[in-house]
């Protein structure tokens, strides 16, 4: 985002607009971006038990609801 934004506290200002805290912000696109990798790059298999690892429509719905915001937070402030 430095291309395109000159700001130097990015997340601070992406997420007062999501109503949390920078590290909340932080956190979650970071679980998301993580469970998207296991689900890419390991099949999604639990490593311990070698079974796939089970997800709600709850819980997909709010990282696409998350992650949709989070989209909008940024145009909003890049444009």
């Amino acid at each position: 985002m430095s291309f395109i934004w000159d700001e130097n506290q990015k997340w601070q200002c992406i997420a007062l607009g999501l109503g949390m805290s920078d590290e909340e912000a932080k956190r979650q696109q970071k679980l998301i971006a993580t469970r998207r990798n296991a689900i890419v790059h390991e099949a999604d298999l639990n490593p311990v038990t070698n079974t796939k690892q089970s997800i709600t429509m709850s819980e997909a719905t709010q990282a696409s609801d998350f992650l949709f915001t989070l989209g909008n937070r940024i145009c909003d402030l890049v444009t």
